[in-house]
């Protein structure tokens, strides 16, 4: 009993190394920290949600985002926007978006795009800027420091 007891409570724990922020709580202090915006609406306990168009280069591209959650565990390094085509292995990932600035309507943003082929990463990168309207945010998703 006691076993059982204590397996089902170990099992239970969860943990996170996010933070979860609407867009009104953004402050100065959220600038230059690194972030995961959720669009359009919260999608916590799913693997790939919401598109978005990324321009990359001289083309717009669409970005699904990705994460690993299982209800239980969800860390801030498994998020990423990501675009793959079906019938190539390259694919180009955001692991995450800097915050640049705040308005009262809109987050901006930039990341770096890294290419990888067959899963591997090239020495290729490219610079973006995201700009969202905070209509479109579900949330911000900031990783919490070491104290939170």
């Amino acid at each position: 009993m006691i076993i059982l007891f204590f397996g089902k409570n170990l099992y239970a724990q969860d943990y996170s190394d996010i933070s979860y922020l609407k867009f009104y709580q953004l402050t100065k202090a959220h600038i230059d920290k690194d972030c995961f915006v959720d669009i359009n609406e919260v999608s916590r306990h799913r693997v790939d949600h919401d598109t978005i168009y990324i321009k990359v280069g001289t083309k717009r591209i669409p970005f699904v985002a990705r994460r690993k959650d299982n209800g239980f565990v969800n860390e801030f390094k498994d998020l990423s926007l990501t675009y793959q085509q079906t019938d190539d292995a390259i694919e180009l990932r955001i692991p995450a978006l800097r915050v640049e600035g705040i308005t009262n309507d809109s987050l901006y943003t930039s990341g770096v795009v890294s290419y990888y082929y067959n899963n591997n990463v090239l020495d290729t990168i490219t610079a973006v800027k995201v700009a969202f309207d905070k209509k479109n945010i579900a949330e911000i998703l900031f990783q919490k420091s070491k104290k939170e």
